[in-house]
């Protein structure tokens, strides 16, 4: 604009208004990236678990229809089925390690790459080890799978769900504390789900079990 008296001209500025909405605005940006960002990695995270855990799921279902083996990985190993088992092993992460036992050791024929998950890594956070080396791992540790958030999965065989429940077994390594983990029931019929196969679990971001986050190979409704 020009000043009459002066004949400079003059750039106008931003009223206080226009001020205001820019800053509003900004405000709301950084508002999504706070409030949203973690909720698309937190969901990110879900999927990968989810999707691997459907994978192990189809690798349970080969292993039970393989003639040599007729049945899905007991809950716990034992020395008598499982040579070179040993007495070493404690009472915690019982049913994954069996899982990972059953799906790695030599001849297994196994439809997926136990130690390739995406959303899984194998840990052995318990610190228990085999008599002898019965996988196909360069050594005797008894693994678990572990989800994204560091926890060990639970695995429950259904002829074992009332018996755990009421032992109040499924001890899990959590990563500052053992956790507790119980097969689910149908919140109307009290029936277990998957009852004549084998339940998977997830504790979830919140790294508790048999609560709302949980990531499991059934719906849980």
């Amino acid at each position: 604009m020009k000043d009459q008296g002066t004949g400079f001209v003059r750039t106008r500025g931003f009223s206080l208004i226009e001020l205001l909405v820019v800053m509003a605005i900004m405000a709301t940006l950084i508002g999504l990236g706070v409030v949203g960002l973690p909720r698309l990695l937190r969901q990110g995270d879900e999927t990968k678990v989810r999707t691997a855990l459907t994978a192990l799921a189809t690798a349970l279902e080969g292993y039970q229809n393989d003639p040599k083996n007729g049945d899905y990985p007991p809950s716990e190993l034992d020395a008598e089925s499982f040579p070179g088992i040993g007495a070493g092993g404690n009472e915690e992460n019982l049913g994954i390690e069996s899982v990972v036992v059953c799906l790695s050791r030599r001849g297994a024929n196994a439809a997926i790459a136990i130690d390739q998950l995406e959303g899984f890594v194998l840990e052995n956070l318990d610190g228990d080890r085999t008599q002898a080396q019965v996988t196909t791992f360069a050594d005797k540790d008894l693994f678990e799978l572990c989800d994204v958030w560091g926890t060990p999965l639970a695995y429950f065989h259904w002829r074992d769900y009332a018996s755990i429940e009421a032992k109040s077994q499924g001890r899990i390594s959590g990563i500052e504390d053992v956790l507790r983990a119980k097969p689910y029931r149908h919140p109307k019929t009290k029936e277990y789900f998957n009852k004549t196969s084998f339940q998977l679990i997830s504790a979830g971001m919140d790294r508790e079990f048999n609560t709302d986050d949980d990531v499991t190979n059934f719906k849980k409704e």
